[in-house]
């Protein structure tokens, strides 16, 4: 399993994300570069929220400009990890 990040300027980029996910392997997708075209963005997102279903995986974003896609079986915990001792 490797952790790969991937670029994306619109929706050339999709295709080679999914065949990341289903080799089993964890993507953080900048999507910065799309943030300004709100049609790309949501196309973009749907097609990854849609292949987080397909394989039960995972997607979660990560501040504005990220958004981190797991394959089958790995979760994100979307809890902080904090320090007890407060």
């Amino acid at each position: 399993v490797y952790i790969r990040v991937a670029e994306v300027t619109g929706l050339n980029e999709v295709p080679e994300i999914k065949r990341e996910i289903y080799d089993g392997n964890i993507v953080v997708a900048d999507i910065a570069f799309i943030k300004h075209d709100k049609l790309t963005l949501d196309r973009v997102l749907k097609d990854l929220r849609q292949l987080a279903e397909d394989v039960k995986g995972d997607i979660v974003g990560l501040g504005e400009d990220y958004v981190i896609m797991t394959p089958t079986g790995i979760k994100v915990d979307r809890n902080k990890i904090r320090s007890s001792s407060r």
